[in-house]
């Protein structure tokens, strides 16, 4: 700030500033030059994780993985874990570094922040470990080594060849420097293992008793605090909900679209909508249905926990591929905590948790789907049931009172010096 006035004036973070701008300016970083000098005695290090995420503590990845992690680590092993969601180097966060045994840093970019973390820890003898939820996603292109690189445009999972992703990954900075990998499920900790020869542990996605305990009362407060509200269309009977993310899962509807509009065109007292950010199929669905379906964007985490509880089914089309095969059941999770089941393609990661018909629906292929969906339509009454024993499941299974020793040992090895 001293140096570069204008950096004041503009009134951006200076460090948000040096990472966008002021670093392809050339300009120089005090603080970069002195954490690089600054060394970290090991007798000052305490029990203690540092967990970092470039996400924002609202969003649906330091919940599910860092926040939760947090909790976690300091309910079963009694150390302290710090977050920070901020990309940026204040001097409460280079105390945390110093004093912590371990980093795991949760979807990392490779940008100036992360590379002086990561030499940090390194040159200092911190354990740093990566925490990854998905196979490596073409934006991560922008971590070969030697360098940062422009970021690639999103594509589908379809798109991106088992072959073209493990040749990026092999060449993926945080992937080759860090320790080991931190993964959400079985699948993709073998993948990792297998084309890294890295240490890889999964460490499956739970939630927090606090969370799972406190859903109810967080719609409702949504709920209270907002003027204008989406509210459930009670012109039709039964209420379908598709939600998704990034572009890998473009192809996912597609898998069983046709299936989908012959069952609505049949149903007309059934509503569709359509959550998130792939809205390519929007177009089409609209002209073939009509009020029927219903469009809304990417909104808020609390925003979306609040429209998954005005439906009656969460419907989860998943395109047969390696990297949906590695996903984690995050959705099935979501659903649960409001009492709501789902429809979702028959992969390892959901079935291993949902017992067809008991606790929510699977399906093998599209004529399956149309099957299940024919037979919602006929026993919407057990809806309810099955959203009610998804919950009952999540609750005795997938929360925080959870302990698995294995996964207790692993972070308790990552203290030791």
């Amino acid at each position: 700030l001293e140096m570069y006035p204008d950096t004041v004036t503009s009134g951006l973070d200076p460090w948000h500033h040096y990472v966008m701008h002021g670093k392809n300016e050339g300009r120089d970083s005090a603080v970069i030059r002195e954490l690089a000098f600054l060394t970290c005695p090991t007798n000052q290090r305490k029990n203690k994780f540092l967990l970092i995420s470039r996400y924002w503590v609202n969003e649906g990845v330091p919940i599910w993985r860092v926040q939760f992690l947090k909790e976690y680590l300091e309910k079963h092993l009694a150390v302290e874990a710090c977050i920070e969601y901020r990309q940026a180097l204040s001097t409460m966060f280079i105390k945390n570094i110093q004093e912590c045994r371990c980093v795991i840093f949760s979807r990392p970019e490779n940008d100036a922040f992360f590379e002086l973390v990561y030499k940090y820890c390194h040159n200092n003898h911190i354990k740093f470990y990566i925490d990854v939820d998905d196979l490596l996603l073409p934006d991560y292109a922008s971590f070969e080594l030697g360098g940062v690189k422009s970021k690639q445009a999103c594509i589908s999972a379809r798109e991106l060849s088992d072959q073209y992703r493990m040749s990026r990954v092999q060449q993926c900075l945080p992937f080759a420097m860090a320790d080991g990998l931190i993964c959400s499920t079985d699948s993709l900790a073998g993948l990792y293992s297998k084309y890294l020869k890295v240490v890889t542990h999964t460490h499956h996605n739970l939630i927090s008793r606090a969370i799972f305990n406190g859903i109810s009362e967080q719609i409702k407060q949504y709920k209270d605090s907002q003027n204008q509200i989406l509210e459930k269309d009670d012109a039709f009977r039964l209420h379908f909900l598709v939600a998704d993310g990034a572009c890998t899962h473009l192809y996912d509807l597609s898998t069983v679209l046709m299936e989908l509009i012959v069952f609505l065109k049949r149903n007309p007292d059934i509503q569709l909508t359509l959550l998130g950010m792939n809205l390519t199929n929007s177009g089409f669905l609209k002209k073939n249905l009509g009020k029927q379906l219903r469009v809304i964007p990417r909104v808020s985490y609390s925003e979306m926990l609040y429209i998954y509880s005005i439906n009656d089914l969460l419907i989860v089309p998943l395109d047969l591929n390696v990297f949906n095969e590695c996903k984690s059941n995050i959705k099935f999770i979501e659903a649960a905590v409001v009492g709501k089941p789902c429809l979702v393609r028959d992969i390892y990661e959901f079935s291993k948790d949902i017992t067809d018909g008991e606790s929510g629906l699977l399906y093998k292929d599209p004529a399956d789907f149309t099957k299940k969906l024919e037979w919602i339509s006929e026993n919407s009454d057990k809806l309810k049931g099955l959203g009610n024993a998804a919950h009952e499941y999540v609750s005795k299974n997938l929360t925080i009172d959870y302990k698995d020793q294995a996964d207790l040992d692993f972070f308790a090895s990552l203290l030791k010096e």
